[in-house]
């Protein structure tokens, strides 16, 4: 969905570092970090701090449960 809308994406694998979101990328010349979690799944405490970090650094984030989560960010991202 993403690509689709323009973004340029990379898909962090666990072992390379943990509690880093799975997907960043550049979307519209900003920096986006997303956590996809399956329905009912909570982020961890690393994972939270995390993202807190890249927030507090000017990122914007997101935690998707799904693909409708993924649609309100993108638009979010669009609409900035």
């Amino acid at each position: 969905m993403l690509k689709r809308a323009g973004a340029c994406t990379i898909k962090i694998h666990q072992a390379t570092r943990s509690g880093f979101p799975d997907i960043v990328g550049c979307f519209r010349g900003k920096f986006i970090a997303i956590e996809v979690k399956r329905e009912g799944n909570k982020l961890t405490l690393l994972q939270q701090q995390k993202l807190d970090l890249l927030a507090a650094a000017g990122a914007h984030i997101a935690v998707c449960h799904n693909k409708g989560d993924a649609q309100k960010f993108i638009d979010h991202m669009k609409a900035l």
